[in-house]
C-alpha cells in the first residue's frame, strides 16, 4: 500500500520538481548507508537534512518510492529513524489527498472520457477515477447539462463507470436545478446500482418537478416508501454501518452539495461528512411526513455537537459558529424529541450522542423527565453525571441525583509524572514535593518497569530518569518512550552523569526539583479539561441544592470533603455545601482551608463563610488562633468573614476603638 500511494504520487510530479527530489533522494541514500554501517548519529543528521530541504515538496518525499524497504527497516529500528519514516509516509498521503482535490486538473483531464476512440474515453475513466476519486465526478456532472446530447451521453456513461466513487456527487446532482442534470444523475445512479441511492430515486420518481425525470425515475423499477428508505439510511450514515454508510475510504472530508445546476465538495472535517449526510436523509425523511424521523435528526446533530466540541478542544477554535448553529438548530426541535432521541441514544450506548442531548435538554421547560432518568441509570458514568446535572437544574434532588454528583466532584484532571529512579532518597523527596502539590507519581527502579508503566498508562505529563538504570541506558528508554505517538510531546528529562551526553528527545540535567518538573507540563489534554468542568458543574448543582433543601445533601457531605482541597471552581461550592448541609465533624475541613495562606483568597473566604454558617446550624467549634491569624493579614473580606465565624461561635467580642493622631 505504502509503495503504491508514493509511486502514485510520483507518476504526478512537475518536472520542475526533479531537482530537489533528486538531492533528497541522495541524501536519503546517504543516510542509508550510514544506517546500515551502524553510523547512527551520521545517519540521523543526513535524514533531518531530507526533511529540511524542502518539508512542504511532497515531489522530494514521493521519489522515495523506490526505497521502500528501506523505509521499513526504518520503521522497524523505531525511535527517530521511525519517526522519519512515518513523516516521509505522512507526506505522501497528505500529498495524495491535496492532488485528488485540484478540480482544474480533473476538469482538464476529463474532457479525455468524450474522445472518439472507445479505448481512449475506457483509459480517461480509469485514470481519472483513480486520480481524483469522487472529485473527478464534478466536471462529469456538469456536463450532463450540456445542450449537446452526444456529450451528455458519454458524461453519463463515465459516471456509471466510476461505480461507487461517484455515488455521493451524484445524489448532490440530484438536487440540481437543471432536469438534464437530475435525470442525466439518476440514470448513472442507476447503472452503479449503489443501494445508498435507492431512497432519492424512489422520492424522484413521485415528487421531481420535471414530469420527464419522475417518469423516467419510475422506470428504473425500485421499489419501496421514500420517507422510509431516507430514514433507513440516514441511520445507515448515523451509526457507520459497513454496507450502506459512509466508509473511511469514500471519505475525503469533503460533502457532496448543488450549487445551482452543478455540484460542489464543501470541505469539512472528516467525522462531519457521514453526519452531514445522516442530517440530509433525516431532513428529507421528515419533510415526507415520517414520524420517526425527527428523532434520527435529533441525534445526528448531537452526534455532530460532539464531534465538534471535542475538534474545538483540540484546538479547532474556529468551528465555534458552526458548533453553534448546530445546537441552534437542533433546539428548534419539539422537547419531546429530543426526549426521544435521549431515550433512544441512552439505549444504544452512544455516550456522546446522549451526553449532548442531555445538554439540549438542560434548562428546558420540559413536562417528562423520564428520559434524563433513563440516562441517570446508565453504567456509564459521563452520561450518569450529566443527566444528574440536568436533573438538579429541574430541582431533582432524590438520593440517585445528589450521589451521581457527589461522584463527579471526584472527577480530577490528575497531573501525574513517571519517576525511574534506584536513588531512594531522591525518589522520596521528589514523590513528597510532587504529592503536595496534586501531582501523582508512578515510580520504577529499572527500564523494564518504566516499560510497563508507560503501556499501562493512558495520560503522563513528565518522565524523569536517572542515568544509567540497572538493565538499560536512559537513551534506550528515551527511545522507546518515542516510539509511542501518545508521548511525542510529553517532557522527557534524564538526570545523568559525566558519560550520558546528549539525548535526542529529552532534556540531561545534573539535579532536579519538583517546581522544574512542574514548570515543563504542558497544558492539559481535552479530555482533562472535561473532568475538570464536570466537576465544577456537578459541584455547582450540589450547591444550588444544598440552598433549597439542605436536608437532602447531609448523606453525601462526608463523601465530599477531600473536594475542598480542589480547584477553586470544585471547592468553592463544595464548602458552601458542607456549610448548609454537613456536621460538626466537618468545621476543621473548613478550618483548615481558612488558615492555608497558599490557597487563594476566594477560597478562604468561602470556607470562612461555609465555617460560619456551620457553627450557627451545629454544636461545631473552631479554633480561635487560627481564625485571629487569618484575620490579621491585612484581607477585610477575609478577616469579616472569619469575625461571623467568631460571633457564631458565642465568643468573646473584639473592640476596635477610632483613636485620633
Amino acid at each position: 500500500m505504502t509503495s503504491r500511494i508514493l509511486l502514485g504520487i510520483a507518476l504526478f510530479l512537475l518536472p520542475a520538481s526533479a531537482l530537489s527530489a533528486q538531492d533528497a533522494q541522495e541524501t536519503f541514500d546517504r543516510g542509508m548507508a550510514h544506517f546500515h554501517s551502524g553510523n547512527y548519529e551520521a545517519a540521523q543528521t543526513a535524514f533531518r537534512e531530507v526533511v529540511s530541504q524542502s518539508p512542504e515538496q511532497a515531489s522530494a518525499y514521493a521519489l522515495l518510492n523506490a526505497s521502500q524497504d528501506a523505509l521499513l527497516e526504518l520503521l522497524v529500528a523505531g525511535g527517530e529513524f521511525g519517526s522519519f519514516a512515518r513523516e516521509i509516509l505522512a507526506s505522501a498521503s497528505a500529498t495524495s489527498k491535496a492532488a485528488i482535490r485540484d478540480t482544474a486538473a480533473a476538469a482538464a483531464d476529463a474532457e479525455g472520457c468524450f474522445a472518439d476512440s472507445y479505448e481512449a474515453r475506457a483509459q480517461a475513466i480509469f485514470a481519472l477515477t483513480q486520480k481524483y476519486g469522487p472529485f473527478a465526478a464534478v466536471p462529469l456532472i456538469d456536463a450532463l447539462g450540456a445542450q449537446k446530447e452526444s456529450r451528455r451521453l458519454a458524461a453519463i456513461y463515465a459516471l456509471s463507470r466510476m461505480g461507487s466513487e461517484a455515488t455521493m456527487p451524484l445524489l448532490a446532482a440530484t438536487w440540481s436545478t437543471d432536469a438534464n442534470v437530475r435525470s442525466g444523475a439518476a440514470l448513472a445512479l442507476a447503472q452503479i446500482n449503489d443501494a445508498r441511492a435507492n431512497a432519492r430515486l424512489n422520492d424522484m420518481a413521485a415528487t421531481d418537478e420535471d414530469g420527464t425525470t419522475r417518469v423516467l425515475a419510475g422506470q428504473l423499477g425500485l421499489v419501496g416508501n421514500a420517507a422510509d428508505l431516507y430514514d433507513a439510511q440516514g441511520w445507515s450514515y448515523l451509526v457507520s454501518d459497513a454496507s450502506m454508510g459512509l466508509s473511511s475510504a469514500e471519505n475525503h472530508g469533503a460533502f457532496f452539495a448543488t450549487d445551482g445546476a452543478g455540484v460542489r465538495a464543501i470541505d469539512m472535517p472528516e467525522p462531519l461528512v457521514g453526519l452531514e449526510a445522516a442530517k440530509r436523509c433525516f431532513l428529507r425523511a421528515s419533510t415526507l411526513e415520517h414520524r420517526g424521523a425527527p428523532v434520527g435528526l435529533a441525534q445526528a446533530y448531537a452526534a455532530e455537537i460532539t464531534v465538534l466540541k471535542g475538534l474545538m478542544a483540540d484546538g479547532a477554535e474556529d468551528l465555534e459558529p458552526v458548533l453553534q448553529a448546530q445546537i441552534t438548530s437542533a433546539l428548534t426541535l419539539p422537547i419531546s424529541v429530543l426526549e426521544h432521541a435521549l431515550a433512544d441514544a441512552t439505549r444504544r450506548n452512544a455516550i456522546g450522542t446522549a451526553i449532548s442531548l442531555v445538554d439540549l435538554l438542560d434548562g428546558a421547560s420540559s413536562s417528562s423527565v423520564d428520559a434524563l432518568q433513563a440516562a441517570l441509570a446508565s453504567s456509564m458514568p459521563s452520561l450518569r453525571f450529566a443527566a444528574a446535572q440536568a436533573l438538579a437544574g429541574f430541582g431533582a434532588a432524590d438520593g440517585a441525583v445528589i450521589h451521581a454528583l457527589a461522584q463527579a466532584t471526584a472527577l480530577d484532571a490528575l497531573r501525574i509524572v513517571h519517576l525511574v529512579d534506584t536513588d531512594e532518597f531522591r525518589v522520596n523527596s521528589l514523590t513528597q514535593e510532587l504529592d503536595a502539590a496534586g501531582i501523582a507519581v508512578i515510580h520504577a527502579t529499572d527500564g523494564a518497569g518504566a516499560f510497563i508503566n508507560m503501556h499501562r498508562s493512558v495520560m503522563v505529563d513528565a518522565f524523569v530518569l536517572a542515568d544509567p538504570l540497572p538493565d538499560f541506558y536512559a537513551r534506550r528508554v528515551v527511545s522507546e518512550i518515542r516510539n509511542d505517538d501518545r508521548f511525542n510531546d510529553t517532557p522527557i528529562t534524564v538526570i545523568g552523569n559525566d558519560q550520558t551526553g546528549d539525548i535526542d528527545g529529552a532534556d540531561v540535567v545534573e539535579s532536579i526539583t519538583a517546581s522544574n518538573i512542574i514548570e515543563g507540563f504542558g497544558s492539559l489534554g481535552s479530555e482533562r479539561e472535561r473532568y475538570l468542568a464536570t466537576a465544577s458543574a456537578a459541584a455547582s448543582a450540589l450547591a444550588q441544592l444544598a440552598q433549597s433543601n439542605p436536608a437532602s445533601l447531609e448523606a453525601v457531605a462526608s463523601s465530599l470533603t477531600s473536594a475542598a482541597n480542589r480547584e477553586d471552581a470544585v471547592s468553592i461550592p463544595v464548602m458552601y455545601v458542607l456549610g448548609r448541609s454537613g456536621s460538626a465533624d466537618h468545621a476543621d475541613t473548613l478550618l483548615a482551608v481558612v488558615g492555608e495562606s497558599s490557597r487563594s483568597d476566594e477560597a478562604r473566604v468561602a470556607a470562612a463563610k461555609a465555617l460560619a454558617t456551620l457553627v450557627d446550624r451545629t454544636s461545631a467549634t473552631a479554633n480561635e488562633q487560627v481564625l485571629e491569624s487569618a484575620m490579621a493579614e491585612g484581607k477585610a473580606e477575609l478577616a469579616r468573614a472569619c469575625a461571623r465565624v467568631l460571633a457564631a461561635g458565642g465568643n468573646a467580642h473584639r473592640p476596635a476603638m477610632v483613636i485620633p493622631e
